[in-house]
Order: structure tokens, then sequence, then C-alpha cells
């Protein structure tokens, strides 16, 4: 399975047996925003955000940020191509 910034967040939430409720309150999101981004969906996850949720999942960013990097750029290729569609 090909790991991305959203499995990786989900995997290390279940590992310490963390709800998404609370790692949402924790950070500072509402769960729907945090299953948004489990799932890889088409949200961008900011600077500070991601620094919340590695504080709130105790994750080292090495690991995280190219991942992340990889995400934001979906999400932005994403918007760009759903703004030309609502142009058409």
């Amino acid at each position: 399975m090909r790991q991305t910034y959203g499995s990786l967040i989900r995997a290390k939430r279940e590992l310490l047996d963390l709800t998404r409720e609370r790692v949402a309150r924790a950070a500072g999101i509402s769960a729907e925003y945090l299953s948004q981004i489990e799932i890889g969906s088409h949200v961008r996850v900011s600077d500070a955000l991601a620094l919340r949720l590695r504080k709130v999942l105790h994750m080292g960013a090495p690991r995280l940020e190219p991942l992340r990097a990889a995400h934001n750029d979906y999400a932005s290729r994403w918007a760009k191509a759903n703004r030309k569609k609502k142009r058409r």
C-alpha cells in the first residue's frame, strides 16, 4: 500500500488508540476535516495545522513533510482544475 500523508496520520492516530474527534479537537479542527485529510481528499494542510497534528500525534517532521507536500500539491491541482470547470 502506498503511504500518503493522510494514511500515515490515521495509522498513528489508531496506533495511539485516539479517536478522530479527540485528535481533531486537540489540533483545533473538526473531525470531518481530519477525516478528509485521512482519506486523502482535496483539502490543504497548512504549516500550522501540520505542526499541531505532529504535536498531538507525537510525530517527527522528516517523514511527514514530503508526504504533506505531495498532498498539498494534489489539493492545489484539484482546486485549479475545478476553477477551470466553473469558468466554462
